[in-house]
């Protein structure tokens, strides 16, 4: 079992390139009032790994305007109005920005689209492949660059798992879908722990 869109641009991947508060970010960077304006790929990963799930995640506006996901997951992980809520599960969340803490994930994507998705420390490269073959995705945190991605698939071929970077420029050929990592990449550079979400109720039976 595959998640429902792994391989489909136009519905499963998500790029920060295009979210506002980066735009926001890098003005700033541009204005020598920041050093680094790279924040959503948290967001934008989450927003991979559930859209590749067949989530809807598109809210529309009253006025028609699609809000992006990854933005509205960055939003509710940094808002005050939450940070009671999410400082029972991250106290430093008072302090971090909550877009940075891993254990969030599951809150905020339960609270925004009712998604459900599980923290776990893991760091077993046969575990993450068994989660994605049962029809999950995964969001990894790689350690160079610190940087979210959204795993999609395992491929049983060529024993690498397939996953989606929000940020094409750093991928070879500037395009961030459909990426792969061996087990030896895995071992190397990916934290030790996953955020691994479930199909909705309906596509799950």
């Amino acid at each position: 079992m595959d998640a429902k869109y792994w391989n489909n641009r136009a519905k499963g991947y998500y790029d920060q390139t295009n979210n506002p508060t980066e735009g926001l970010l890098k003005k700033l960077k541009d204005l020598n009032q920041r050093k680094h304006w790279l924040e959503s790929c948290g967001g934008e990963a989450a927003a991979s790994c559930m859209a590749s799930l067949g989530y809807n995640i598109e809210i529309v506006t009253p006025g028609g305007h699609i809000l992006q996901a990854g933005e509205l997951i960055v939003d509710f992980l940094n808002g005050k109005r939450q940070e009671n809520e999410l400082s029972k599960i991250r106290s430093s969340v008072k302090t971090i920005p909550g877009n940075r803490l891993p254990q969030l994930y599951p809150y905020a994507v339960f609270s925004l689209f009712g998604a459900d998705a599980e923290f776990r420390w893991v760091h077993n490269w046969k575990a993450i492949c068994w989660q994605l073959e049962s029809g999950h995705t995964i969001q990894l945190n790689l350690k160079k660059p610190d940087h979210f991605i959204a795993a999609v698939k395992y491929d049983k071929n060529t024993k690498e798992i397939i996953y989606n970077d929000s940020w094409p420029r750093k991928a070879n050929n500037f395009d961030g879908f459909n990426l792969r990592m061996t087990e030896s990449e895995y071992e190397n550079n990916v934290k030790n722990y996953a955020i691994i979400y479930y199909p909705p109720e309906a596509e799950a039976v």
